[in-house]
């Protein structure tokens, strides 16, 4: 595969999955809150990871075997550090909870889950799990950062809103950026899918006679 294409691919699936994602957290919570569960910060990593990895393994379908797992490792990953929040606030300790460290938790979790799934077929994989910390952490600092910037500037009403909204979807490329530049060269140095008894893998190619 060509890997300008995978990486506009990459970006574009990263995008609209953090995009999906921004009203996924939203239902979610008014649907826990309508079942008087509120507060509950668990449905922030599960829906953002279950959609994002779920738009990513759209691009990963003829790379990669584990590629029907990929989405599980995301959503589950993200939303581990942020049900520890739930318990520890539940256990009366909320101000220990931060978004940008429980998505850092979070981004090293399903990182090191997703290396698992590509260690057999790309080489180096131990180091994704720091691409995924830089733009998922990266990613949800645009987030965080939505609402102090619209209170500082005193924007209200659907100028407000509209910034906030921009700002906070700005993470999907963020994070789409980061990781497929990490995955661009690999695909450029020969990761193409080969047929070995039903196995699929990632290979360097055979050096020119």
């Amino acid at each position: 595969m060509d890997a300008q294409r995978f990486a506009r691919q990459w970006l574009w699936a990263t995008t609209t999955g953090w995009w999906i994602g921004i009203p996924m957290v939203v239902v979610l919570a008014l649907a826990s809150d309508a079942l008087g569960i509120e507060g509950g910060q668990a449905i922030v990593g599960l829906a953002m990871g279950a959609s994002v990895g779920w738009r990513q393994r759209s691009r990963l379908r003829d790379l990669l075997p584990g590629w029907r797992v990929w989405p599980w490792a995301s959503a589950l990953g993200l939303a581990l550090p942020f049900a520890l929040a739930d318990i520890l606030t539940a256990a009366g300790q909320s101000a220990l909870y931060s978004l940008p460290l429980a998505t850092a938790l979070g981004a090293l979790t399903l990182g090191a889950w997703q290396a698992r799934l590509l260690r057999p077929h790309v080489a180096k994989s131990a180091t994704w799990p720091l691409a995924c910390l830089l733009g998922w952490t990266l990613g949800a600092a645009a987030g965080a950062g939505a609402g102090t910037l619209t209170t500082t500037l005193g924007l209200r009403g659907i100028t407000g809103a509209l910034t906030f909204l921009a700002l906070t979807a700005g993470g999907g490329p963020i994070l789409g950026l980061v990781t497929g530049q990490w995955l661009r060269p690999r695909v450029a140095r020969g990761a193409v899918m080969h047929g070995d008894q039903g196995e699929a893998r990632w290979t360097q190619p055979a050096p020119s006679p």
